[in-house]
């Protein structure tokens, strides 16, 4: 086979590749991404030591270089999704106490209510 037509597979692959990286991705599939991980490397690896693009390559090219844009920005949404569920969780673990002003105009914290219960006969 031809170096042209090794680039080709090679391109057709990577849009495989990164079509199911796409699809991982919206599915939240973590396990899918991990196991996509080394198959893209290796493709990146080949791609990075091929040889110039001929002219029916350039397309295909152009194809990839759209979705890995495509799935960076998915990328940057999910890892922006998961710093807000640690927030949403830092906060529910960890409830800010409210805060108040003294007449000295110093600020203090004033302490959660507690939830134990009073028994009267």
């Amino acid at each position: 086979m031809s170096r042209r037509n090794e680039l080709r597979t090679d391109l057709r692959r990577m849009l495989a590749v990164l079509t199911q990286e796409h699809a991982a991705l919206k599915d939240a599939d973590l396990v899918r991404l991990r196991a996509l991980g080394p198959r893209k490397e290796a493709l990146l690896n080949r791609l990075k030591t091929g040889g110039g693009l001929d002219p029916v390559s350039a397309p295909l090219l152009d194809r990839v270089r759209q979705m890995a844009g495509r799935n960076a920005q998915l990328y940057e949404a999910v890892i922006a999704g998961i710093g807000d569920a640690r927030a949403l969780l830092d906060h529910a673990r960890n409830p800010a106490r409210s805060r108040t002003y003294g007449r000295d105009g110093a600020r203090y914290m004033l302490d959660n209510p507690s939830t134990t219960f009073e028994r009267r006969a």
